[in-house]
């Protein structure tokens, strides 16, 4: 019955995964295939949830060190304009935020200085996300940056896959890898974007995580 002239038939993932690529196949080996090809009108996806910003302001930010009066809490008073600097000198540059409770990170969008000092200097930036106050211990969202990734005013993102449930969100870079040219973190801005519980629902938090107050949230997409 699904395969007569113009049917609508729904395709539906129980439960919902996240997905870059979509696919149609027939697989002409099976017993029931009796005329394997693909005459298809249209294909249209419905997403389940959706992203909506989650607001840093208020947030606890904290550096491994400061340069001058760019303190940690500039990545996250929502201006462009503003930035934090670690100092030149520190041999493992790292900022870090507390959400105060948890979270289901998606997404983390990182905005660089502006109109100065790009020179590389996040080049290697690791963005991680979980539930240890020691974020070496978290779960690594996304690739390293890369040196075109580095340049003034440059946005980058981060993608959490799996998303993961996080309390702290934090950048380091770490001096000792062969493809750091200059360890200064000078970060505008930090957003973050979650999943909502439903799509969430899989993930479960370590039983020794200090729990905050949770609620309903939608994916955070930086």
């Amino acid at each position: 019955m699904q395969s007569l002239p113009g049917a609508m038939i729904a395709f539906t993932c129980e439960p919902p995964v996240l997905a870059t690529y979509i696919s149609v196949d027939i697989d002409p080996s099976r017993q029931d295939v009796t005329d394997a090809v693909l005459h298809i009108a249209e294909v249209t996806v419905e997403l389940v949830g959706s992203s909506t910003a989650f607001s840093l302001g208020g947030s606890h930010a904290y550096q491994s060190s400061t340069f001058g009066f760019y303190n940690s809490s500039e990545a996250v008073d929502g201006n462009l304009g503003s930035h934090f600097h670690s100092a030149t000198n520190d041999p493992h540059p790292w900022w870090q935020v507390d959400f105060g409770e948890n979270h289901c990170m998606g997404k983390i969008t990182v905005s660089l200085r502006r109109n100065c000092c790009g020179e590389n200097r996040f080049r290697a930036a690791v963005v991680r996300a979980g539930l240890s106050p020691d974020f070496i211990q978290n779960q690594q969202c996304g690739l390293p940056a890369t040196e075109s990734q580095s340049t003034d005013g440059a946005v980058v993102e981060f993608l959490c896959e799996p998303p993961v449930i996080a309390r702290y969100v934090s950048l380091d870079i770490d001096p000792s890898r062969p493809d750091v040219t200059l360890a200064i973190l000078q970060i505008a801005e930090v957003n973050v974007q979650e999943y909502t519980s439903q799509e969430c629902a899989g993930i479960a938090a370590p039983k020794t995580a200090k729990r905050g107050t949770r609620k309903e949230m939608t994916c955070y997409v930086i």
